[in-house]
Order: structure tokens, then sequence, then C-alpha cells
């Protein structure tokens, strides 16, 4: 088992298999770290993740994604509506109308509008992600760089499958995603259809625009954000009704043309509520498990078995204290590991309150827990 690939490491950890050793991966940092971590000794090259990736010592697989663009095609023309000396409104390239304070700080944006009130506005929205745009696609110069790519990688395949509520929050705030699921309900089944069948249709187009013989996706990454740490933003029965069914449609149809056996979903939060769901939905890999958000995985694998694997699950504010409390959670994590399903990393990008030293000597633990060092 020597020597195996990114890839086979990843496959073989959640399909339950031997590996040398578990896959080395990291959630990031904020942007703020690398300012305070170069005051604490970070050598001056490293100012982005890839040279920290470099630095630390994480594992760099050469991945590869289904290479469509599903975003917003034409976006918003960008406009000033408003501007005082303490702050100016502005309509962004998503289309949300925000205020924006001028002090200088770095704040959140008063949300004032968003693009999607009604069926109108999700029409006029479904013009801007017609699966028949040409632009969304790989060119013909980038085609044979692609399938050579695909070839000759070590790490995984992906393919980004988006989401419907973090979609719908988006595009109507969370205020009014909130409320139009009591207020119009046949519009929110008929956006959450629409939006798994673009993206089946945008992955047919690129696959046959490929044309690689066998291809197969390692992965579906899916992004929500839609808990937090009371829970989901949504009731179960809500997610069952409603997103449930759109996600077995998505899965589904991974699985039996593509050979996709595997779904990661980008839930912050506590999930607990919801992680079951996620599971019938085809979505079997937690990430990124936010233990200080209440999340417990060794509660989540006592309810759903081996089919509930995660991606994460280190405390980051264990991180933030001395070296007896870091040996003490990944100590905590040790029975999961060895049971496997699990690739462990700090459950969210590591923030600027964790010393250097201490992230140091995290990597170093960590890498004799999975058997890296």
């Amino acid at each position: 088992m020597s020597d195996m690939t990114f890839r086979e490491r990843f496959l073989n950890t959640y399909h339950y298999r031997p590996v040398d050793r578990v896959p080395d991966m990291e959630f990031g940092y904020w942007n703020e770290n690398y300012a305070v971590w170069h005051e604490q000794g970070l050598p001056d090259w490293v100012t982005d993740e890839a040279s920290a990736y470099e630095y630390f010592d994480v594992d760099r697989p050469n991945n590869w994604s289904m290479p469509f663009n599903r975003a917003m095609r034409p976006k918003f023309e960008p406009e000033v509506l408003e501007e005082t000396g303490e702050h100016r409104i502005e309509r962004g390239p998503d289309g949300v109308i925000a205020e924006v304070p001028l002090d200088g700080h770095s704040t959140v944006p008063r949300f004032i509008e968003f693009p999607v009130k009604n069926r109108d506005d999700f029409e006029r929205m479904k013009e801007r992600h017609d699966p028949a745009d040409p632009e969304r696609y790989p060119s013909d110069e980038d085609l044979p760089g692609l399938r050579e790519r695909y070839a000759e990688r070590d790490g995984i395949a992906t393919c980004s499958c988006g989401g419907f509520y973090g979609w719908l929050r988006n595009w109507m705030g969370v205020e009014n995603a909130s409320m139009i699921f009591y207020d119009d309900p046949d519009l929110v089944h008929e956006m959450f259809e629409w939006m798994a069948d673009y993206v089946i249709e945008l992955v047919r187009r690129t696959a046959d625009r490929l044309a690689i013989p066998g291809l197969t996706i390692d992965a579906g990454t899916w992004w929500e954000d839609m808990c937090y740490r009371g829970g989901p933003l949504i009731s179960p029965d809500m997610f069952r009704e409603f997103e449930l069914p759109n996600y077995r449609k998505v899965t589904s149809f991974l699985r039996d043309e593509f050979g996709c056996e595997l779904h990661w979903v980008d839930c912050d939060g506590n999930i607990e509520q919801l992680a079951g769901l996620f599971l019938e939905g085809g979505v079997n890999i937690m990430f990124p498990v936010e233990i200080a958000a209440g999340t417990d995985p060794y509660q989540l694998r006592r309810e759903h078995g081996k089919e509930m694997r995660f991606l994460g699950a280190v405390n980051k504010r264990e991180l933030a204290k001395d070296r007896a409390a870091i040996d003490a959670e990944l100590e905590r994590l040790r029975p999961l590991l060895d049971e496997g399903g699990l690739i462990p990393h700090v459950d969210h990008r590591c923030p600027p309150d964790v010393p250097l030293d201490n992230y140091r000597y995290y990597r170093e633990q960590k890498k004799k827990l999975i058997g890296k060092a």
C-alpha cells in the first residue's frame, strides 16, 4: 500500500478500504492570519493559501473539476444609487442592493433589496443561467489540456453541484427566502426543480464536449450553509419536502452516468437535524463538521452508521489554547479515525487568534495521527 496517490487514499478512506495513510487536507486560513503570523515568525514568502500549504506540508494533489461555469451570465451592471459621507448604496454584480459603510472598516453591508422577489424575477434570473450559452463550457483550445490533466491527475475528479437553499438565499435574502416557503411553496418547488435540472444539463453538455471515454467523477461538491449554532434555517420537514427530491435527482444522475458515489456538503453550524436528510439525498460526507457549533460526529455515526462520513471535525477553538488542548482534541478523534470514513482538519478556516506555534504543533501532531509523519 505504500506510495498511494491522493485519489487512492481519498477513495479508500471513504470506502473503508486499507490506506497507507489518511489524506492530509486543511480548510485554509483567514486573510488576517498571514500578517499576524509574520510577526510570530512565519516566513515572508508565505502570503496565501497555496504557499501556506507548501510551508505546512499539507497535501497538494492535482485535482480536476468538471469545467463548466454555472454562475450568473451576464451579471448585473454595478451601479452606485446613492452616496453620502457615511455610506454608499450600490447594486452589485449579483443584483443585490446594499448599503456599504465608508468609514474604512471591514464591516458587513446592510442588504436592502435582492434580485428575486417573485415569479417574474425568477423567470428573468433563469435567462441569466442559460445552459445553452457556449461561454459556460471549455473552448476548443482548452479541451486537449483538460483531457490531459484528467488522465494524469493524482487527485480526485469533482463536480460542483451548487445547492438549493444556498442559491435561494443568495437570490432572495434570508428573510424573504424564509417567507417564500409559506407564501408561495409552488414557486419554491419550481425553483428547486429548475436548479437540479440546470446542474444536470450543465454536466451533460460538459461531458459531451470533453468526449473523454469512461469519464468518472469521484465526488460531487455542494454548498448550502443553511445552519447556525441553534440548528437549521429551515425545518427538517421543509428540507424533506422541497430539497430532498432534488438532491436525489442530481446524486442519482451522477452515480448512474459517472459512477459518483461520494458527495460532500459544505454546511456550517449545527447540522445534526439535517445530516440524516442529506444522507437520504445521496450526500454522504459532512463538511466541515463544526464542533464549536455543537455538531457531534460520534452522535451522527451512532445514528446513521458508516454511511455517514466526515471531512473536518477538529475544533478550531482548541487550537488557540495550548499544546495539551491540541493533544486532547486530536485524541478525541482517534476512535473515529480508526473506524474510518473521516479525513480530519480544522472545522473551518483557521482564525488569527491561533498562535503560529500552536498551529505548527497541531500540524506536527495531526500528521502523526494520520500516519504521515
